[in-house]
């Protein structure tokens, strides 16, 4: 399993759209 810079970018911007998502609220 190889890490791209360009997957580990786009884990890190789903990562954090999450985290804001949770800690908006709905």
């Amino acid at each position: 399993m190889r890490t791209n810079p360009q997957q580990a970018m786009w884990k890190k911007v789903h990562l954090f759209c999450s985290v804001v998502h949770w800690t908006e609220p709905t």
